[in-house]
């Protein structure tokens, strides 16, 4: 028989929050994930991470910084962060993810992937019980009417054990970097 897969680390209820606070944000009409995602009050300890920057212009900007979250340059490109893992597609929902920071093994699961072409790309993934956090990051780049392109570092999560809070500005560190990547 074969093993079952992993499960999330964190409330069902708050499955696809990140996606759909990023989307929100942006005004882009997120698709039904939980009756939660609506919510203004997390569960308690849950903290949201909110970075964007501004990358460029064009759609070959835009191409560039889809390839570099997709094809997980991206996280390859932060210091001691190794992703193992094949590119994403619009089918790689559910696929797990190891992520190696240092020594310590991260694993996640996929939950969503969408593009839209030359208007917006993301992905998302929400942690399993071997993450060292509990809850989901997703990682988007949009292009705008005037050819803006932008990128985003969305996260609603927090540690597993409370003295994983004083890594919350590394968090915010990492999310910069990740833009910096894409």
């Amino acid at each position: 028989m074969a093993p079952l897969p992993p499960s999330l680390s964190y409330p069902e209820s708050l499955r696809g929050s990140a996606l759909s606070l990023l989307k929100k944000a942006l005004g882009i009409e997120a698709k039904s994930v939980s009756s939660s995602t609506s919510r203004t009050q997390l569960p308690s300890g849950f903290l949201t991470l909110k970075h964007s920057k501004m990358l460029g212009y064009g759609p070959q900007r835009w191409e560039e910084a889809v390839r570099n979250i997709f094809s997980w340059r991206m996280h390859n490109s932060l210091p001691l962060l190794r992703a193992d893992a094949t590119e994403l597609s619009e089918d790689s929902s559910g696929r797990i993810v190891d992520l190696h920071i240092g020594p310590v093994h991260a694993e996640c699961i996929i939950l969503d992937v969408e593009r839209i072409e030359h208007r917006w790309a993301c992905f998302s993934y929400g942690t399993t019980n071997k993450h060292p956090e509990q809850g989901e990051e997703c990682f988007a780049v949009s292009m705008d009417k005037r050819g803006a392109v932008r990128g985003y570092v969305y996260a609603v999560s927090k540690p597993k054990r409370l003295i994983g809070y004083l890594g919350v500005p590394a968090q915010h560190l990492a999310a910069k970097l990740y833009l910096q990547g894409m």
